[in-house]
């Protein structure tokens, strides 16, 4: 445990990162706890939360912590020093650029290299989902792991869909990545993430003809291009042999059906 000479606590590497914690033991009642712009501190004890501090300087004060200095106070006689947990959560936007190539399997085998990219500007929405989310089977993270978890689960949400809904309708990309933006964007809120944009980039090569799969927020889709499947009764392009969500084979005559 460190002061500085006016009891100005000592606090964790936290800028730039998502998360940093810290364990503190015999702090002094009248210490202080300054935050930087953008952040927020929670105090925890025995994994209570007992008090939330916005940026700026706070002090630790009977007023603010009187329940947890009351727990670790005995025989009526009030401690001058207690023990917590603090963490230290970015409120503010985070912005990350994602580069990646895979090694794609299409529905027909053909193996090929898919560029992947995306550009995803984020803010935590909810500290105590997050926290939640980023602690999981442990006690104390750093910045340095915040960040890897967190490219972690966005990898994991992108191979969740890609394999639940394999990226066969080239023709219909502009679905397909408004699909997938807005699984990404359901997906991080159950973790305490608001999504505020979120663009996605996909390139490579099926059978020599090029895939250029992007997603223009201003676009309207033609219609005409599309039909749907008669048996999961998702929009495919009308030029497919087999539905790529479901698989199933598709004649002319049975698959063009009107919207539902």
């Amino acid at each position: 445990m460190f002061f500085f000479k006016n009891h100005k606590l000592r606090l964790p590497n936290y800028e730039g990162g998502l998360i940093s914690s810290i364990f503190y033991s015999n702090v002094k009642i009248g210490s202080i706890i300054e935050i930087e712009e953008g952040y927020e501190a929670l105090i925890f004890y025995k994994e209570k939360l007992y008090l939330t501090l916005p940026s700026g300087k706070n002090t630790i004060s009977n007023d603010n912590l009187s329940k947890l200095i009351s727990k670790q106070s005995k025989h009526k006689k009030v401690k001058k020093r207690i023990d917590f947990d603090l963490y230290i959560v970015k409120l503010s936007d985070n912005h990350y650029y994602f580069d990646k190539n895979i090694k794609y399997t299409f529905l027909d085998g053909l193996k090929k290299n898919i560029q992947f990219k995306y550009e995803l500007t984020f803010n935590v929405s909810s500290d105590l989902k997050f926290l939640s989310f980023m602690l999981q089977d442990r006690t104390s993270i750093t910045k340095l792991k915040s960040l890897k978890l967190l490219k972690s689960t966005f990898d994991d949400i992108f191979y969740t869909y890609i394999n639940k809904y394999p990226l066969e309708s080239i023709n219909a990309s502009e679905t397909y990545i408004h699909n997938l933006k807005e699984y990404f964007k359901s997906q991080l809120l159950k973790l305490g993430i608001s999504t505020k944009q979120i663009e996605f980039y996909i390139q490579g090569l099926k059978q020599g003809t090029n895939i250029d799969i992007s997603f223009d927020n201003n676009k309207i889709l033609d219609n005409n291009k599309y039909t749907y499947c008669p048996q999961c009764e998702r929009r495919i392009n009308k030029d497919m042999n087999n539905c790529p969500y479901c698989g199933k084979s598709l004649k002319r005559s049975s698959y063009e059906i009107q919207k539902r």
